[in-house]
């Protein structure tokens, strides 16, 4: 009898760490306890509810650090989770998006399949590693796990919104705006998915659309730097280069470290002869590719900034004489 009852508490115990469960309730030990045989089993739940107290305790702090943009602490609390319960799902994925935060994709993407292989109906981690995907430019794979999202909720509008970007960047566009505009249709206040459809639609040279739907992105949500980008490249496009840097400046305002929106307008500046200006733009770009290490690209900038400043000078001459 002493065997089995131990066996049986053994299974609760595990049980209730796997379901994240806090405390037991005294029908269901009344059920597996003898008089006689509760001395030591008690022990053990004793022991697991001390477990169960550190789990929810860790969480909390985890969570709340998160919140705090100190994702490492954040980490160092959801691993203290796994370590207590290594068959928590979701302790695994926010881990994930908290490696996520901090740019380490390939941890991120590790703690999203773990958690997958806890929970294969987990949306949310799918959604969430074909994000780190894309930023890995890992983009059928992006598509799948978005896929995979679909099929377990199919109104998950992010989950969408991350395969319509995926696509894009596939040069997938039409496929593109099929999906950002069934984002919309489930939540039609998702300011990224006119913020992709704006951009499918400008690759496809259909600029005014592209305004529309960056314009509407920019009513839901007036911070988004990279809508008043796409709405700047579509003014380019358009030959409307006053409204491209006004667009451009906007994102700058935003995000002084948003590298596309000064190309835009150093574009925008050259088209205007206002070679000066777009030196400017474009010199600010390269330092902002050499802080990240992205060396040729930087070179290849400073390569244009001469170009411009023989232009710059040619014109001068010529107009001196």
């Amino acid at each position: 009898m002493l065997i089995q009852n131990k066996v049986q508490i053994s299974k609760i115990i595990s049980g209730a760490l796997v379901l994240g469960i806090i405390g037991f309730s005294s029908k269901a030990n009344a059920l597996y306890l003898s008089s006689e045989t509760q001395l030591k089993p008690e022990s053990q739940i004793e022991l697991a509810q001390v477990n169960l107290k550190d789990v929810t305790k860790y969480f909390i702090s985890g969570k709340q650090r998160f919140r705090r943009g100190d994702y490492q602490g954040a980490i160092a609390d959801f691993t203290k989770v796994i370590e207590i319960n290594p068959k928590n799902a979701q302790a695994y994925y926010n881990r994930g998006v908290a490696s996520r935060k901090l740019k380490n994709y390939q941890a991120a993407i590790a703690d999203y399949t773990k958690a997958i292989e806890i929970n294969p109906n987990l949306a949310k981690a799918y959604f969430n590693r074909s994000l780190a995907r894309i930023q890995l430019k890992d983009y059928q794979a992006a598509i799948a796990d978005s896929t995979k999202a679909i099929e377990i909720n199919p109104n998950l509008a992010q989950a969408y919104v991350n395969r319509s970007l995926a696509r894009i960047y596939s040069q997938d566009y039409q496929g593109g705006i099929t999906d950002s505009t069934k984002a919309i249709e489930i939540n039609p206040n998702l300011a990224k998915a006119y913020l992709n459809r704006s951009l499918a639609r400008i690759h496809l040279q259909d600029y005014q659309s592209g305004i529309t739907d960056s314009t509407k992105a920019i009513e839901i949500n007036p911070n988004l730097a990279e809508a008043y980008v796409n709405r700047s490249l579509a003014h380019i496009h358009l030959k409307d280069y006053q409204a491209a840097i006004a667009n451009s400046t906007k994102a700058i305002e935003i995000n002084p470290n948003l590298a596309v929106a000064y190309i835009n307008r150093a574009v925008a500046h050259r088209q205007l002869k206002d070679y000066q200006a777009a030196i400017a733009d474009y010199t600010k770009v390269a330092s902002l590719f050499n802080k990240k290490g992205r060396k040729i690209e930087a070179q290849k900038l400073l390569e244009i900034i001469n170009q411009l400043k023989n232009v710059q000078n040619l014109e001068k001459y010529q107009y001196l004489s």
